[in-house]
């Protein structure tokens, strides 16, 4: 029992640091380019892609669920969905 609460805690221990840095990394990157954008310097572009409205197709059971192309938006098509009050489960995503 005490070796595992041990490694535990070990465990707890590398992953707080893991994601310490992680967080320290975007907030200097953060920072690097609103530094660049105060002092006017070139900060480069970011590009979208063009939205494509995501085909829904009927499952087994009647209900619609979200399909998954290159270049489409998922997440946007679950949130649409749940903006109008249409009930995902987890099991009914991505078939």
């Amino acid at each position: 029992m005490a070796p595992q609460l041990i490694f535990n805690q070990r465990l707890d221990g590398w992953l707080t640091v893991l994601f310490t840095v992680i967080l320290w990394f975007v907030i200097l990157d953060m920072s690097r380019i609103c530094l660049r954008r105060l002092r006017g310097a070139q900060v480069l572009k970011v590009f979208r892609a063009a939205y494509q409205a995501d085909e829904a197709r009927a499952d087994s059971s009647g209900g619609r669920t979200p399909r998954c192309r290159p270049g489409g938006a998922l997440m946007s098509a679950v949130l649409r969905w749940f903006a109008a009050g249409v009930e995902l489960s987890a099991d009914r995503v991505g078939r």
